[in-house]
């Protein structure tokens, strides 16, 4: 597969950068003292705690989608792959798309790494399906739970 020219790189990360910079400062511009009021009640410490939890979620999903990538003969370096997870959940996270921004954001930044779609999205949906698994079962939990509790 054909690299991307340096030029195209260069003005779609201008472009972009250029939009968070529009974001921030309508952000900051907009009602600033409102602003300044609540990052001024924010509390250290549980801001820490969601930053690192929040790090920790994005390392899981990488170490869980490796565990599936495993199976395949390819390999990546884990800072490469720890960052094609990153930009895919994140993605995912912005635009809601019922996780398939985040299969299809995957599968072209992996086959930039030379590896098929027919080997990524069939990894995707199964993570996706452990995922929900999880997720079902922590409800169900849950719902055990606030029945015991009232």
């Amino acid at each position: 597969m054909k690299r991307p020219d340096k030029k195209v790189i260069l003005a779609v990360s201008l472009i972009l950068v250029g939009i968070m910079v529009l974001v921030l400062a309508t952000a900051f511009l907009s009602d600033f003292s409102k602003l300044k009021e609540v990052l001024g009640h924010l509390a250290p410490i549980p801001f820490l705690c969601a930053l690192v939890t929040t790090g920790l979620a994005y390392l899981a999903t990488t170490l869980s989608f490796r565990a599936l990538f495993a199976m395949t003969p390819y390999r990546i370096p884990f800072p490469k792959f720890f960052s094609i997870m990153f930009i895919s959940d994140t993605v995912n996270y912005i635009v809601s798309s019922a996780g398939v921004s985040s299969i299809a954001n995957r599968a072209f930044l992996l086959k930039n790494e030379k590896v098929p779609y027919s080997v990524t999205v069939p990894l995707s949906l199964a993570q996706n399906m452990i995922f929900n698994l999880a997720l079902a079962i922590v409800s169900l939990g849950e719902l055990g739970y606030l029945h015991a509790h009232p």
